[in-house]
């Protein structure tokens, strides 16, 4: 039963993030300096075809599932925010 939770959060988790992934934004970026794409230094986009940070990040926690490292309930409740503004765009500067 606790699996099937577990299961049905993540499954909320990557739907909402699908949901939300459907169109480009109208808005006029920031002029930051940068292109305003986030980076990783462990997560690599450099190659062909390569996967975005955001979905390499979202079929990581997907392939969590059913190892002993899988999401909780309440670890998807406190990431939810933070995939949320993952998938706006919303970036924070040191």
């Amino acid at each position: 039963m606790k699996h099937l939770h577990i299961g049905l959060v993540v499954i909320l988790v990557v739907g909402v993030l699908a949901g939300c992934g459907g169109g480009e934004a109208t808005t006029a970026p920031a002029d930051t300096g940068d292109s305003g794409a986030y980076t990783s230094e462990v997560l690599d986009t450099s190659y062909p075809d390569a996967l975005s940070v955001s979905n390499q990040l979202v079929l990581g926690t997907v392939e969590l599932e059913g190892t002993e490292h899988a999401v909780t309930p309440e670890q998807a409740t406190a990431l939810l925010p933070l995939w949320q503004a993952l998938q706006g765009g919303v970036t924070a500067e040191a």
